[in-house]
């Protein structure tokens, strides 16, 4: 199985790229992890598991697991498709990338990929195929790109040689940041 490491990568990556303009702009944040579902028809060659546990009162930490049958490397291409909500409704828009898997999800994250790639163990890409990471916190300081308070739909496709090999829908919100 990946580990939830790579998971959270992948699901701070789309984070990354919800930049859509919101109610609020704001400064340093947290990620909350909601929930997440498997697409229709359902596709998962590609296994993704995440869940959210409190830390202290103030910090969540994500557990994660990424499995496939193949290393994660840029052989597979991941699709992000993301919305965010508006008007009591996901509009889309907010973010779309399509690429390598490790270089897309570098580009996004930057230290934070780096951050999540040494806590599932390993050092660079490729990744094994089975990925897991525990009590991860994501550090909104150390994405590339500022984020924007809401709450944000995204949908997360695998493609190996151009055949879907999984496909997801996470669903989170970002919010101000407490005072530890």
């Amino acid at each position: 199985m990946l580990q939830p490491t790579l998971q959270l990568a992948i699901f701070t990556g789309i984070f990354c790229l919800c930049s859509s303009i919101t109610d609020k702009i704001i400064g340093p944040g947290v990620f909350k992890f909601q929930s997440y579902e498997h697409c229709d028809p359902p596709v998962t060659e590609v296994y993704l598991w995440v869940t959210q546990r409190k830390f202290n009162r103030t910090r969540n930490v994500l557990d994660m697991t990424l499995s496939t049958p193949w290393p994660l490397s840029d052989d597979i291409i991941m699709e992000i498709d993301t919305s965010s909500k508006k008007d009591g409704g996901y509009k889309p828009g907010s973010f779309y990338m399509k690429g390598p898997f490790c270089k897309t999800l570098q580009s996004l994250m930057g230290d934070l990929f780096d951050a999540i790639v040494n806590a599932a163990g390993v050092e660079d890409c490729p990744i094994p195929g089975d990925v897991k990471v525990d009590g991860f916190y994501v550090d909104s300081e150390k994405l590339n790109e500022q984020m924007l308070y809401g709450d944000y739909r995204a949908k997360l496709s695998f493609f190996v040689d151009d055949e879907t090999k999984g496909c997801y829908i996470l669903y989170m919100q970002l919010v101000a940041k407490e005072e530890d």
